[in-house]
């Protein structure tokens, strides 16, 4: 799904790349949990490519202790970063989890997943690396 013309350049700063994926998550998301062990492998398998993965935690702040678990548990290797009581979530008009963007180096949204993604699917993999 295109995105309106979302932009995160001044939220996500020196974190983006050529292709910077961002995916929204919370702990009492199963299919989040799994995208994140999934995602953690495309990270590595596409340094190469100039793309990064950030994840943003959209948890309640009373559960943040149990999801800075979950992501110590993960070894995603990036920091966490937490919704600041959903401002991202409003700002961008999230109601389902995951959802991911996919910005340029500018900070302008180039693609919108709503719910859980195959990242082994090799349509999927073109859009983004295409």
């Amino acid at each position: 799904m295109s995105p309106k013309s979302y932009t995160m350049g001044s939220f996500l700063g020196d974190k983006l790349t050529e292709k910077t994926l961002v995916i929204f998550w919370a702990t009492w998301c199963q299919n989040c949990k799994e995208d994140l062990i999934l995602l953690k492998n495309l990270k590595e398998e596409s340094k190469h490519k100039g793309f990064s993965v950030v994840a943003i935690n959209a948890d309640k702040p009373e559960q943040l202790n149990e999801a800075k678990k979950i992501w110590t548990e993960s070894g995603f290797g990036t920091e966490f970063i937490a919704d600041d009581n959903g401002k991202w979530l409003n700002r961008l008009s999230i109601d389902a989890l995951p959802t991911y963007f996919l910005f340029n180096k500018k900070g302008e949204a180039l693609l919108r997943f709503d719910g859980q993604v195959d990242w082994k699917d090799e349509k999927v993999l073109r859009l983004v690396f295409d």
